[in-house]
């Protein structure tokens, strides 16, 4: 299987790749145009398979910052719109429920060539990866990936609880500023990972509103986490009044 990247700005949101004839291409992500959509690109790269068996293979993506992503493949300029993010969790097929990333399936003949097509929108312009994985090993990339995530979801939790507790018993706030400001991490992690879109029906564009509310929650929880159990207000005045201004 060979493949490489190629990006071009994104023009118009309602464009597929029918509409990109004259549009210029870099495979350097960095000297890539500023696009009128915000946060909007095109990635383009074609996919060889060059055995002599047809391959199923599912192009994978973390979620990150990007709240949509549509995918085409193309074949002799025939466009097959192959996902997009009104694909819900409850309306996908069985085999890609419970998985947080992005899946595109993609099958290929014997010495069959395709072009992928993925129209990008992102809160913030980053490059994305993706990984190639046959069905074997997608199944067994999803299990391990789930696994440690839940490992470090469960941990999370359990502080959350336990430090609960101690509030409910001692009143000590830091303990509760510490509850608040892990809960918002947490739920950052639970949208920044896939998992809110893999286990709701709420759309992409809403989770990723939240997100950024998590992320400004976090971020002011735990200054007052830190400003309450170091008593900054007390020993270093004058850094409480520079993080009080920010």
């Amino acid at each position: 299987m060979k493949y490489y990247y190629e990006y071009a700005p994104l023009m118009h949101i309602d464009d597929e790749p029918t509409d990109l004839n004259d549009t210029v291409w870099t495979n350097v992500f960095k000297y890539l145009d500023p696009s009128p959509v915000r946060g909007g690109f095109w990635i383009r790269f074609a996919i060889h398979n060059a055995t002599n068996q047809p391959q199923d293979l599912f192009l994978v993506s973390k979620r990150s910052f990007v709240y949509r992503m549509d995918g085409y493949l193309v074949d002799d300029k025939n466009p097959v719109h192959a996902y997009d993010e009104s694909y819900s969790a409850r309306q996908r097929e069985v085999r890609f429920k419970g998985i947080p990333q992005r899946i595109f399936p993609i099958n290929l003949e014997q010495n069959e060539t395709v072009w992928v097509y993925l129209k990008v929108q992102s809160f913030h312009h980053v490059d994305i990866l993706f990984t190639l994985y046959p069905k074997h090993a997608l199944t067994t990339f999803v299990s391990q990936y789930n696994l440690m995530q839940g490992i470090f979801f469960g941990v999370m939790l359990i502080m959350v609880i336990y430090h609960l507790i101690l509030y409910l018993i001692v009143h000590f706030k830091p303990y509760l500023y510490y509850v608040l400001y892990v809960s918002s991490f947490l739920l950052f992690e639970a949208i920044y990972l896939g998992y809110l879109h893999a286990y709701t029906t709420l759309s992409s564009l809403t989770l990723y509103l939240l997100l950024n509310v998590a992320i400004a929650f976090y971020l002011v929880l735990s200054v007052e986490f830190f400003k309450t159990t170091f008593m900054l207000a007390q020993h270093f005045s004058r850094l409480t009044q520079i993080i009080s201004s920010i």
